[in-house]
């Protein structure tokens, strides 16, 4: 699934299944050909069928966000 607003080009989003990667300190968005999740993906499934899966308080959120 992808968007493409007329009333604002600048809005477009990638088309796919994406995953985000970290490969030598840099992060890439790259596109999965398949459901499996790439063995560099940085993303964590939070919700799965309804379900929270990962509960993190914002403390640890922020904690995370210095270490990068």
């Amino acid at each position: 699934m992808r968007k493409h607003p007329v009333t604002d080009p600048a809005k477009c989003s990638k088309a796919g299944v994406l995953d985000l990667i970290r490969t030598g300190g840099t992060y890439r968005t790259v596109v999965r050909p398949d459901p499996a999740v790439h063995p560099d993906s940085c993303l964590q499934t939070v919700y799965e069928n309804g379900e929270l899966l990962n509960r993190c308080s914002l403390d640890q959120m922020r904690e995370r966000a210095v270490r990068g």
